[in-house]
């Protein structure tokens, strides 16, 4: 749990897990099988919750594949499942790709240049779960002059995201630069890779301030952000023909137009 990404994560969680609303669950068939009998009958079985049923229906066919993506799909929908329930929400398609094989530089670029189609965004770290991103678009200042900007999960595998099984996210943050701080405003998790599939909507905001060490991970990953989020910013005054903000003479937004990144860019094929 230290990356700032997903310092609200639990937050999240527990909030979501006490909300009634339902969700349609993806259909499982979005990888090499799309639209079969069987993966739509495996995700049959997967929205009324019944993991067993939908893994021996997938071994029964001799589908072996699938079946070890419902079962291991299964694993982390029961993992976060709320006292007395089965499951969370199933949202994530179980039939999207396999995960990279190892977490080597080039194993994880290999990933993202298959699975991965973010034009406009800027890869800011990778984990075990997956790669964060953040881009320029839409990126503005508060009238605090904190920055306000979009990031980006994209997930190796399913993984619980707001309450629910999900592939993908994303996230809208507010920066603090110069104090080092952030806070989660709202976040959407999807049933795919890409921002792609059903969707879920968590308004915010969702998380208070949290704040990150100078050269600690968090704090690297919060330098690149406001990196990016200062292009976008720049870019928008500049179209508007006002003088760009790098800094304020109070140093409350403390943009670095060439702070050093992390990690290399991510690929976008």
């Amino acid at each position: 749990m230290n990356c700032w990404f997903r310092v609200a994560s639990w937050t999240m969680l527990m909030a979501a897990l006490a909300m009634a609303t339902p969700l349609q669950a993806a259909g499982p068939a979005r990888g090499g099988r799309p639209g079969s009998s069987l993966a739509r009958r495996v995700g049959a079985l997967l929205k009324k919750g019944d993991c067993p049923k939908a893994i021996d229906l997938a071994l029964a066919a001799g589908d072996l594949d699938l079946a070890r993506k419902t079962r291991a799909y299964c694993a982390v929908a029961a993992g976060a499942a709320p006292s007395g329930a089965a499951f969370a929400t199933p949202l994530a398609d179980p039939d999207g790709p396999d995960p990279p094989k190892s977490l080597s530089a080039d194993d994880v670029d290999q990933w993202i240049s298959q699975n991965v189609r973010a034009p406009g965004w800027e890869q800011v770290d990778r984990d075990q779960d997956g790669v964060h991103l953040a881009t320029a678009t839409d990126a503005a200042l508060s009238a605090d002059k904190t920055l306000m900007v979009w990031a980006r999960e994209e997930l190796f595998q399913p993984a619980v995201r707001s309450g629910v099984v999900a592939r993908s996210d994303r996230q809208r943050f507010e920066i603090d630069c110069a104090g080092k701080r952030f806070r989660l405003l709202s976040m959407q998790v999807f049933g795919r890779n890409n921002l792609t599939g059903d969707s879920r909507d968590v308004p915010g905001p969702i998380t208070d301030w949290a704040a990150a060490k100078p050269g600690s991970r968090e704090g690297q990953q919060i330098q690149h952000i406001c990196a990016i989020g200062a292009q976008g910013v720049s870019a928008t005054l500049s179209n508007k023909n006002a003088s760009p903000a790098p800094s304020d003479p109070d140093g409350r937004v403390g943009f670095s137009l060439t702070a050093p990144a992390p990690n290399p860019t991510a690929k976008s094929p």
